[in-house]
């Protein structure tokens, strides 16, 4: 699915947001530091299309162990700071 395909059909969800465009661009970067969404580029300049991928072979290729130590790098909503205590 383009990048762009992926913003329109979530809208719905993060519109409501106060930051909900960075917050789509953060969640999706979360997934593509854990693999689970493989990126792919075509075009140049201004005809450059970003297309998004499921990683199915994901859960095979990643430990619980490993997918926790990566959750933990992620950085801690400040809204839910009283979490992490």
């Amino acid at each position: 699915m383009s990048l762009d395909d992926i913003l329109k059909s979530t809208e719905h969800f993060y519109k409501p947001l106060k930051a909900g465009r960075k917050a789509v661009f953060r969640d999706l970067n979360h997934l593509l530091d854990l693999g689970a969404l493989l990126l792919r580029r075509e075009g140049e300049g201004a005809n450059r299309v970003l297309y998004l991928f499921v990683n199915l072979d994901w859960p095979a290729q990643i430990t619980e162990n490993g997918f926790m130590e990566k959750v933990k790098k992620f950085p801690k909503a400040k809204s839910y700071a009283f979490l992490s205590s």
